[in-house]
């Protein structure tokens, strides 16, 4: 069962359309429980590659940034431990 999907247009816009559990969508409406249609995620540049974990979601900008959103507890999305380590 797919819970939730991510596609990036030709342009660079990254879409998610499904659940929003745990932020899964990538959207700042926490209301949105479940998007029946594609949703916009917000990113400041555009994306190359985009990849569905069960929980969560990571994606790579065009210049080599990866952005990840959804359910992080258990280490798999490891940005913000890094940006407070400095690393």
């Amino acid at each position: 069962r797919v819970e939730n999907l991510a596609f990036i247009t030709l342009e660079g816009d990254v879409f998610t359309q499904g659940c929003n559990a745990d932020g899964k969508l990538g959207i700042d409406d926490k209301s949105v429980k479940w998007s029946n249609v594609p949703v916009r995620v917000s990113l400041p540049l555009p994306a190359i590659r985009i990849h569905c974990g069960m929980s969560h979601t990571l994606c790579v900008l065009e210049n080599g940034e990866a952005y990840a959103w959804g359910f992080g507890e258990y280490g798999h999305l490891v940005w913000d431990n890094l940006k407070r380590n400095g690393s």
